[in-house]
């Protein structure tokens, strides 16, 4: 008798007891996922992916799960809803399905790149602003300093945003308010840290500040 096949259909779904739990919970996510109001189909960075995605507590703020043996990243824009929605965090553990958090983008920036050529993306912003007040030659000078937290995808064009860069941003195109990169912070939405020496740019799972 060819014990072969007989094998091989014993390990379809895993070679260890725990490795078919795992198989059997994959499967059973896909089914249901698909009958769930949850499940959505979107664009990842322009590319077509259907995924999960649930309210939270806040408003702007949704958790985007990936169906299993798939994939998301941080710093990735998603499209849905007649919305932009940047993912701003990822669960490592990926072993069943991946998780993570996407916040509503309130922000396009656009600028011009080294070549000439005008460069745009979406980002999510906190609302945080700050207001300082001080005297100069005795006369009372009311200075106003409003400071936006944003958050972008780093990939190789806002990689190289550096200070002191300048950027209108309103909602009327008469009189914009302007404002100037004050500082950018590479390291906190970056949780693939590493050698950086002899390296190419890779901006996957990361988030600029």
């Amino acid at each position: 008798m060819d014990w072969t096949l007989y094998n091989a259909s014993l390990t379809v779904k895993g070679d260890t007891r725990r490795d078919r739990a795992i198989f059997e919970t994959k499967r059973s996510i896909k089914k249901r996922s698909v009958r769930s109001p949850a499940y959505k189909t979107v664009l990842i960075d322009g590319e077509e992916q259907d995924v999960v995605i649930t309210s939270s507590t806040e408003k702007y703020h949704k958790k985007i799960n990936a169906l299993p043996d798939e994939s998301i990243h941080m710093g990735s824009i998603v499209e849905w809803n007649n919305s932009h929605f940047l993912i701003t965090d990822t669960d490592v553990e990926d072993e069943i399905y991946q998780s993570g958090d996407m916040y509503r983008c309130n922000v396009y920036l656009k600028w011009q790149n080294e070549k000439g050529e005008i460069v745009g993306r979406y980002g999510y912003s906190e609302d945080i602003s700050q207001f300082a007040s001080g005297e100069v030659e005795s006369k009372v000078m009311i200075s106003i300093e409003q400071v936006f937290v944003i958050k972008f995808p780093c990939d190789s064009e806002t990689i190289k945003l550096r200070r002191d860069r300048r950027f209108l941003m309103d909602i009327v195109t008469d009189e914009p308010n302007a404002y100037i990169l004050t500082g950018r912070n590479v390291i906190s939405g970056n949780w693939t840290a590493g050698d950086i020496s002899s390296k190419e740019f890779d901006g996957t799972d990361k988030v600029l500040i």
